[in-house]
């Protein structure tokens, strides 16, 4: 019985000790997250006082006024533009002092000469539609027109031209050279044939309407020949060449480019005795 009494009392000592032990383990767990929770505290508060150390270190950097910049080394400053004179009174220093606006620069032509030639067509296109439009009034009433009034505004643009030669087609070649899509577009009522043959000949007319557009708006010295050896299309340009109001106010290449031209389309005429 006694020794029955011992072990009791030994496992009860053994318990309290166990518990005891459990709760210094729980006690001691329970510190170390007070710890870290401290810890992690004590970083976050840390790092906002070390950037306002850096903001203040910058600013104590950076001089808030001009009083400690130096006096020998001061920021450069901006030159202003001085003001002109009023022109009052600049006539009164200088009586002859009067203002006069700037010249118009005169438009000078490229000194290529590919350049000057297909310019001085395109001129000579555009002399000839607006003589052609002051006589016939066709551009202010082709609107709702057909065909057939572009023919009949040649044909009165024709007759009006002294000393024309009867032996050209000038009536074709004035069409195709001012107006060359609608010309196209009516070509049938510059030709008469048969209904077999109609197709053939709109192609053949249609296709020296092209050359003659080409010539003006797709140069070149190939397609210039063809221009000065068409005997219609040489007198057209010697009509343009005889307008000396076109021709005013132009410089040396210009008019050499003209000249050129001119006696070029001379030389073909002659050939078929016809002097201009």
């Amino acid at each position: 019985e006694p020794i029955a009494d011992e072990e009791i009392l030994n496992n009860n000592v053994l318990n309290s000790t166990n518990k005891s032990d459990n709760s210094s383990n729980r006690r001691f767990s329970t510190d170390n997250c007070d710890s870290l929770s401290d810890s992690r505290s004590k970083k976050k508060e840390v790092i906002p006082a070390e950037n306002s150390n850096v903001q203040a270190e910058q600013k104590e950097e950076t001089p808030t006024s001009t009083a400690n910049v130096p006096s020998g080394a001061q920021e450069p400053k901006m030159e202003l533009s001085k003001p002109e004179e009023d022109d009052e009174q600049k006539k009164k220093e200088d009586p002859d002092f009067c203002y006069k606006a700037p010249r118009k620069q005169k438009f000078e032509y490229n000194k290529r000469k590919d350049v000057i030639l297909k310019t001085i067509l395109r001129k000579c296109r555009r002399v000839l539609q607006d003589e052609f439009n002051e006589k016939t009034g066709y551009f202010a009433n082709r609107k709702m027109q057909g065909h057939q009034f572009l023919k009949d505004c040649i044909q009165k643009f024709h007759d009006s031209l002294p000393n024309k030669p009867e032996s050209l087609n000038l009536l074709f070649y004035l069409g195709a050279m001012l107006y060359p899509q609608e010309m196209s577009r009516g070509v049938d009522c510059f030709f008469e044939c048969d209904k077999n043959e109609r197709v053939k000949k709109r192609k053949f007319f249609r296709a020296k309407i092209q050359k003659v557009h080409d010539v003006l708006y797709r140069y070149s010295h190939e397609k210039m020949d063809y221009f000065v050896n068409v005997e219609e299309l040489s007198y057209l340009y010697s009509i343009f060449y005889k307008r000396t109001v076109a021709h005013n106010n132009e410089d040396m290449y210009y008019m050499n480019g003209v000249t050129e031209i001119f006696e070029r389309c001379k030389d073909t005429l002659k050939t078929i005795d016809i002097y201009v």
